[in-house]
């Protein structure tokens, strides 16, 4: 249900439309408004007259007291729905607690379930292994008609809920406590104060000191409550002997040395017009209801009874007389009663209406009395326009043997009234509206909706408009700067494509002589496949280049390439390979893998290496890195070595003989000018030796 910071209470009875309009924010619970009109119909109205009636009370109360809310809670009568509390099934995570509520609900509800609306809350105990459910249902026909009904009011419904309900909402406001409230909100991430939604289930504490089940009836019970009190308030007196003030029993539970003496139940009963409502509170501080019921008595009944008794012409004569001049025949009223003042017919008829809802009220208590987790019932809260017939509280107390009180205030002082509202005021017409607008602001205990769950589901996203409207900024705000972004990114991608077309330019008569030179090779690879056939050794050099191709990286370029055989050892040749790169690492990389050819190439070492500082022809507008890598290529089957160039004159045995060093302190055959003297007077592996390194 989607939780409002201000709305109205509408209870629509079949006498009067009573509506109570209260907010909430950080500073707490306010009731800002209550207002009722009397429908002016009887009790024999059609159910369209009481349609349309209900339609012009609801509006004509909006006009006349200029209510701006527009977000309402609405009860449905108790009649029309069932309700089963107390329905206990084995815990479980809520796909499969959901299922098991299902299968329960088939053995229990009277109706087809494809054509009701079933509602269910959950109530946690700690330490318990099973739940609590409370099941309520309503055939959707019903349901459909009541809400043709309210679409026509002009007021935007946000949940409905059960007359009897509503009334256990109403009054256990007596037990809510605005810091509790408060820090639960911030637990369960509100904003300003107000929860962000309700779930389906409520956690409850087990109650302080359980009572025992008496099986005596509520004659009995009702006795017990001050005597324990008494004692309970004589062990903690003072040294004067006098007793601790209790409290009122329909105030807080009585305490004794900060520590709970027991846990009232308490019955809470609102006679109306058509019907009484009852609801029982559990016997723990779980504020979860343990019985509901709807009884088809009220107090039009007992004015019907005064019209055949008195012989009025109407009905609305009859009311008048039993509001001015009709009593119940209790005992106050034998000996404090001005008995000039009443009829004596109507207050006899009065008194068997009365009777019989008396009848059905312990047929209730004595019910929920045997139920596996009922308790005797300790009080009786008394509420409703038919509550305030003369004398009824005490007769209502005598025949159940229980206190019966009949409270004109809103019973807690956390709520803020206006001052219309503080002195003299009575709240107990209202009661259920009271529920309902509780439950319109998040704070009821009881959160049954049958509202349709399309209407729901609207309600839900209309909450999630400025969430909405915050996202969707994000999103303009995001394509905004995107495009601004990619409008840049175009800019400096055509610059790119201009800088690398120019590259291309420049790079194309490379191209041209690369291909032209692959061209040349294929044809000198075609002239010479006839003669490495012919001549299988001869083949090994372009073998060697090829394992050279596959060990250089990309990024390495060979310029040139130079063997000179050993003059004392033909099996082995002295390789020189010049190259450039632009990437230093992938000179590291050639060397490594030239290292790794261990059946070939032996002691491969990079004589010299500079950092990328010139210019080169083949790298087109790129500086690179030229070096020099030397090493011994020999066979892997000792076999001499095939021949690229005319041997150099052969050493005398004294410049051959072992140990003699060349130029660089090196023997000859090393890679840093050690090799043997050849003609000019220089040493290295090639007549002229390395030139360039």
């Amino acid at each position: 249900m989607a939780v409002a910071k201000r709305c109205l209470g509408v209870d629509l009875g079949t006498h009067a439309v009573r509506i109570a309009e209260m907010a909430i924010d950080r500073g707490g619970v306010r009731a800002v408004r209550l207002v009722s009109e009397v429908l002016p119909i009887g009790p024999t109205a059609t159910p369209a007259e009481r349609s349309a009636a209900l339609v012009a009370a609801v509006r004509g109360l909006i006009k006349t007291h200029k209510i701006a809310t527009r977000k309402a809670v609405f009860s449905i009568p108790g009649q029309t729905v069932f309700v089963r509390p107390s329905v206990h099934v084995p815990k479980a995570p809520d796909p499969r607690l959901h299922q098991i509520i299902q299968f329960e609900a088939r053995q229990l509800i009277p109706f087809p379930l494809d054509k009701t609306i079933m509602e269910y809350q959950v109530f946690e105990t700690a330490g318990e292994q099973d739940v609590e459910v409370l099941l309520v249902a309503m055939k959707k026909e019903t349901n459909q008609e009541f809400m043709r009904t309210i679409r026509r009011m002009g007021l935007r419904a946000i949940a409905l809920n059960v007359s009897s309900l509503a009334l256990f909402n109403g009054q256990e406001i007596h037990r809510f406590n605005l810091q509790e409230w408060q820090e639960s909100s911030r637990k369960a991430g509100a904003i300003l104060g107000i929860p962000l939604g309700l779930g389906g289930k409520a956690k409850t504490k087990q109650s302080p000191k359980l009572r025992k089940k008496k099986a005596g009836k509520g004659a009995d019970d009702g006795k017990d409550v001050p005597k324990i009190a008494d004692e309970a308030a004589a062990a903690v007196s003072d040294e004067s002997g006098v007793a601790a003030e209790m409290r009122d029993l329909v105030g807080e539970d009585f305490a004794v040395g900060g520590a709970t003496a027991f846990e009232e139940v308490r019955a809470y009963v609102n006679l109306g017009a058509r019907s009484t409502d009852l609801a029982i509170a559990k016997a723990e501080r779980g504020r979860c209801v343990g019985f509901t019921r709807s009884v088809p008595l009220g107090g039009a009944h007992i004015t019907n009874a005064i019209l055949k008794e008195c012989g009025c012409e109407t009905f609305l004569q009859a009311e008048r007389v039993k509001l001015e001049r009709t009593a119940v025949l209790s005992g106050g009223f034998e000996f404090e009663a001005d008995k000039s003042r009443y009829d004596e017919r109507a207050c006899r008829v009065a008194t068997l209406v009365c009777d019989r809802i008396i009848a059905e009220l312990r047929r209730s208590l004595d019910y929920f009395i045997s139920q596996p987790d009922g308790a005797a019932v300790d009080s009786l809260v008394l509420s409703g326009g038919g509550a305030h017939l003369a004398y009824l509280p005490g007769y209502i107390e005598e025949r159940l043997g229980m206190q019966v009180a009949t409270p004109q205030e809103l019973g807690n002082d956390q709520i803020k009234c206006p001052s219309q509202y503080t002195d003299g005021f009575d709240f107990s017409p209202y009661r259920i509206a009271i529920g309902l607008a509780t439950q319109g602001l998040g704070i009821s205990p009881i959160r049954v909706n049958f509202l349709p769950a399309e209407i729901r589901g609207m309600q839900n996203l209309g909450s999630q408009y400025g969430e909405m409207a915050l996202l969707a900024g994000m999103i303009g705000g995001m394509i905004f700067f995107s495009a601004e972004i990619a409008t840049s990114s175009v800019s400096r991608y055509r610059r790119q494509i201009d800088e690398y077309q120019s590259l291309v330019t420049q790079a194309k008569p490379i191209q041209e002589r690369k291909s032209k030179a692959d061209v040349e090779r294929k044809a000198i690879v075609e002239k010479l496949d006839p003669l490495a056939r012919q001549i299988l050794p001869r083949d090994y050099w372009l073998e060697f280049l090829s394992l050279i191709q596959m060990v250089k990286p990309p990024e390495v370029l060979i310029t040139e390439v130079r063997c000179q055989p050993e003059y004392w050892d033909p099996t082995r040749t002295v390789v020189w390979i010049k190259a450039e790169s632009e990437q230093q690492g992938a000179i590291t990389q050639f060397v490594r893998g030239l290292k790794e050819t261990k059946d070939r190439v032996i002691d491969a070492k990079l004589v010299s290496s500079a950092e990328p500082n010139e210019q080169s022809p083949f790298w087109v507008g790129k500086t690179v890195a030229r070096f020099s890598v030397g090493f011994d290529v020999q066979r892997g089957d000792k076999k001499p070595l095939t021949r690229l160039a005319p041997p150099t004159p052969e050493p005398t045995p004294e410049e051959a003989a072992p140990g003699v060093m060349g130029v660089g302190g090196m023997p000859w055959g090393g890679y840093y000018g050690g090799g043997p003297p050849v003609p000019g007077g220089r040493r290295g592996y090639y007549p002229g030796g390395p030139q360039g390194y």
